[in-house]
């Protein structure tokens, strides 16, 4: 198994009995977090540190230490000496109602994400030619949050309450929960009743929706700051 360093590769792991585990002998190398857990798999992502090898063990009740060798190497791309990607949110965890909306409402899980993609030879930004996308990391515990359905009851209410029907795990205005399924970035430009991307603006992500536990029901600092954002280059020369 081949990972870039900076970057990761998630491996699905089937047919497994009972609890699974997963562990890297060489932290420096790579770590490993485990995800979407079910009672006979889970997602395994690897998160490529530094240039080596290492040896990822992963076990369940029946089975002991599947070794499943790991080779971190340093990328040949040049996007990351070529640009730089600024992604905030500009108030941070935003205020919400709480896990209860059948009695009233006042504030709906909403926050906004904000991206600008900057040339770094040039010190301009970016407008064309390149596709932003968004998904959930784990924190340094482990810890990760790729759901917010089955925290609160918003989805049930929220055509009442706010006239709109969304998907579970999709705000209001349309944006998914930040998952380990790399989601398109549904924008809308800065500048109001712009149809563009200005150069001297950033992208906005609003009404996207997150809870502040993971999975497990632990408390995530994983947050906006752990989101990874990916560019893409849409037209490859």
């Amino acid at each position: 198994m081949t990972v870039p360093a900076g970057g990761r590769t998630t491996v699905t792991i089937s047919g497994a009995s009972g609890e699974i585990q997963a562990e890297s002998k060489n932290t420096a190398v790579v770590t490993v977090a485990l995800s979407n857990r079910t009672r006979t798999g889970a997602t395994l992502t690897l998160y490529g540190k530094s240039a080596g090898t290492a040896t990822v063990y992963v076990r369940d009740q029946k089975t002991t230490n599947v070794a499943l060798p790991v080779s971190v190497v340093n990328s040949t791309s040049t996007a990351t000496a070529r640009y730089t990607l600024i992604a905030w949110n500009d108030l941070g965890m935003h205020c919400m109602d709480g896990v209860d909306y059948s009695v009233f409402s006042i504030l709906p899980p909403y926050n906004n994400l904000n991206a600008q993609l900057v040339n770094a030879s040039t010190g301009k930004t970016v407008t064309s030619g390149v596709t932003l996308t968004y998904e959930a990391v784990a924190d340094s515990s482990g810890s990760i949050n790729t759901s917010s359905a089955g925290k609160t009851n918003f989805w049930t209410w929220v055509r009442t309450i706010y006239g709109a029907s969304p998907a579970a795990n999709v705000g209001l205005t349309g944006n998914m929960t930040p998952t380990l399924t790399r989601a398109q970035w549904r924008s809308t430009p800065a500048t109001a009743g712009s149809s563009h991307w200005h150069s001297d603006h950033a992208l906005r992500r609003p009404g996207c929706q997150e809870f502040l536990s993971d999975g497990q029901g632990r408390r995530s600092r994983q947050h906006w700051q752990g989101a990874c954002h990916h560019v893409d280059r849409a037209a490859r020369q």
